[in-house]
């Protein structure tokens, strides 16, 4: 898919995401709704990044994977010889929540409203060959381990995303966050760059 056909599809959901009031108790504490605008390359390999929920740096830019979370994301993208222009970004969660748990939010609804309507958006559209989500929300937004039919929807339809995961560098486990210290030689993190490149020579 080229830059130009993924931005034919990003922008429209941005525009109509910015007017989702679903949740009220997010739209209370958001800026704005956070959303990828900036498709700019032509990938051998459609790969998608889900993280789990914006920041308040992205809520204040509504982009994903900026202020904290961007030096985290850009070493993984590195040890998997990537760069962002070669991948889309999203979010489970598309607002800011202060004080975000993901089990409250879960609680509540929102992480399932936030798939229902604007993941599964996503995913259809873009058609990614790769789903890698970081962190446990993103895992379970996509996770085909249910019976319930949007996820399974989310996943099977597609022709054929492969689901890869890697822990969140802020997770409650310190050694999830000393796994990015030296992620260029995590075991899995090697695995996962042997598919990708595999998968961009068959391109």
């Amino acid at each position: 898919m080229s830059a130009e056909k993924i931005a034919m599809v990003s922008r429209p959901l941005c525009g109509d995401l910015a007017k989702c009031k679903r949740c009220p108790a997010l739209v209370q504490g958001r800026t704005q709704p956070v959303c990828w605008r900036e498709p700019n390359s032509n990938p051998k390999v459609r790969i998608m990044v889900i993280g789990e929920g914006p920041g308040r740096d992205e809520d204040a830019e509504g982009k994903p994977f900026v202020g904290d979370c961007s030096d985290p994301l850009d070493a993984l993208l590195e040890a998997l010889r990537l760069s962002r222009e070669d991948i889309y970004l999203t979010n489970a969660i598309k607002c800011f929540a202060p004080g975000w748990k993901s089990h409250t939010l879960e609680a509540q609804g929102e992480i399932e409203t936030c798939r229902r309507t604007w993941l599964s958006q996503e995913i259809i559209a873009f058609t990614p060959q790769i789903i890698f989500t970081i962190g446990k929300t993103a895992l379970k937004s996509v996770s085909v381990d249910t019976t319930d039919w949007p996820r399974k929807f989310v996943l099977k339809n597609l022709p054929w995303p492969l689901l890869l995961h890697f822990p969140h560098p802020s997770g409650r486990h310190p050694k999830n966050r000393k796994r990015y210290q030296n992620i260029a030689n995590d075991p899995l993190i090697v695995q996962y760059r042997r598919l990708i490149d595999s998968l961009r020579n068959l391109s």
